[in-house]
């Protein structure tokens, strides 16, 4: 089996993977609040933390011999900067954003091949690759959620002039628009291309759109638009 960090395919470094690997659950942010005069504790959830996450890993050098082999695959691992895309073949439709923590040391069998883990530091989620698709829409419709969480999504709306819509009960009023703007739930940002527009649009509550579990509505109330595009990103853990 094989795994893909930052494009790159473990095969095409004869780095085979050993066994499936665990499935490691996050563990919820919590904190915890004592209120005077009251009885026990308050709890506020802040969401979920980082994971690490271990294959075992089998690495093949006959031909070029464990020293090239093992820089090639340090090269592969500890080059990219910030998290990368990690994939699986036992957990196809999903992916996880990965960093490699520490070192891969190779445990060296006669200079021909080598045993290591790969531990890699992830974000909770497991992105789902159902929810990389873009979907683009022109009349007012239902968006169904199909996991238990809050997806934060990516926004185009294509129109001109002054513009309000909602999704999932959360409100947008885009001033003056030109041609196009996105806007990045997750990130929290407008832009069109390089330019930032945060300063033509007005969220109600000061809250981006977010798609809760279940029907979301999007409605168009004000404006000329042309197309609304939403691309969900859709996770689990």
């Amino acid at each position: 089996m094989s795994l893909t960090f930052n494009g790159v395919n473990s095969d095409s470094l004869d780095v085979i993977v050993e066994k499936y690997p665990d499935r490691v659950i996050p563990e919820r942010i919590v904190e915890t609040v004592r209120v005077p005069g009251r009885n026990g504790t308050l709890t506020r959830t802040q969401g979920f933390a980082n994971v690490v996450q271990d294959y075992d890993v089998y690495v093949s050098a006959e031909a070029a011999g464990l020293p090239s082999a093992s820089a090639a695959m340090a090269a592969w691992l500890l080059a990219p900067e910030g998290y990368q895309r990690l994939e699986d073949s036992y957990n196809s439709g999903e992916y996880r954003m990965a960093r490699l923590i520490q070192n891969a040391d190779l445990q060296n069998f006669f200079n021909k091949y080598g045993r290591a883990t790969l531990s890699f530091d992830c974000l909770p989620q497991r992105w789902l690759t159902t929810g990389e698709t873009a979907t683009t829409y022109t009349v007012n419709t239902t968006i169904t959620n199909p996991t238990k969480f809050t997806a934060l999504p990516l926004i185009e709306v294509v129109g001109t002039g002054d513009i309000v819509f909602s999704l999932g009960g959360f409100s947008v009023a885009i001033e003056d628009l030109v041609s196009s703007i996105t806007l990045d739930c997750e990130a929290q940002n407008a832009y069109d291309g390089q330019d930032n527009l945060n300063s033509s649009i007005t969220l109600s509550d000061g809250e981006f759109p977010q798609l809760a579990p279940g029907s979301n509505s999007l409605t168009i109330t004000t404006g000329s638009v042309t197309s609304i595009t939403i691309t969900p990103r859709w996770w689990t853990i």
